[in-house]
């Protein structure tokens, strides 16, 4: 009687290690395995996160050239900005950077658009020709990531198309509606740069879901597949 629960313990044990052993297997395999790239995927790759960076960047150039405009005119005018539209200005900021920068971009778009630049060198010539265009999903996407691309673009030129309509007595507003675009564009460009820079560093595909439409999805399938079993 008093063998049977020594034996049982030592029956336990091993098939706990055994368990801990197949969790960290499949950690191991979810993990994005290392991608080699030729010099000329490496170029399409940056071609494509790079040329839709600086689309960010004239956007914001343009946009700051608007509120330079704006704050010289309201001082021509001689008019200053009050205490409450100086908080509202900074709550416009705030509101679309964490909005538009850090949930729009930083956890979402952002992550897309690197992935799919790493899945240009298997797209045909069109795609690669257009790739700042590619990796913003408006093409050879998922009809639900073609529709919110086109909502994002449809929202950030609105607001600033909107901002052309107000009267010089509204400036201070058009100046809160326009610093807020800058600041959630200029957090999304940061966030760009960084989410490629780590990716192109370590070698590894980012985890993000390239939503490629069907017949580049089988394509890029059979590329991770052929890649993984290569590097195995």
């Amino acid at each position: 009687m008093s063998a049977s629960p020594n034996s049982s313990m030592s029956i336990q044990k091993p098939t706990t290690n055994v368990q801990l052993q197949n969790v960290n297997d499949k950690n191991t395999s979810t993990s994005s395995p290392r991608w080699t790239l030729g010099l000329g995927e490496h170029f399409l790759v940056a071609w494509g996160v790079w040329g839709f960076i600086f689309t960010l960047l004239y956007s914001i150039g343009r946009i700051l050239l608007t509120i330079i405009a704006s704050l010289n005119k309201l001082e021509e005018r001689k008019q200053t900005i009050s205490s409450w539209q100086l908080v509202l200005i900074g709550a416009c900021i705030i509101f679309m950077a964490f909005c538009e920068g850090y949930r729009g971009f930083q956890c979402s778009f952002s992550p897309r658009v690197v992935a799919r630049a790493w899945t240009l060198p298997i797209t045909p010539i069109p795609c690669q020709i257009l790739a700042p265009i590619f990796v913003m999903g408006v093409f050879c996407a998922t009809r639900r990531r073609v529709l919110s691309v086109w909502l994002l673009i449809f929202f950030i030129v609105g607001c600033v198309i909107g901002c052309t309509f107000l009267k010089d007595d509204l400036l201070p507003y058009r100046i809160a509606i326009d610093s807020g675009v800058v600041a959630g564009l200029t957090w999304g460009a940061v966030s760009l740069m960084i989410i490629y820079s780590q990716s192109a560093i370590n070698c590894r595909l980012p985890s993000a879901d390239p939503c490629l439409n069907e017949s580049l999805a089988v394509l890029w399938e059979q590329e991770k597949n052929a890649r993984v079993h290569t590097n195995a």
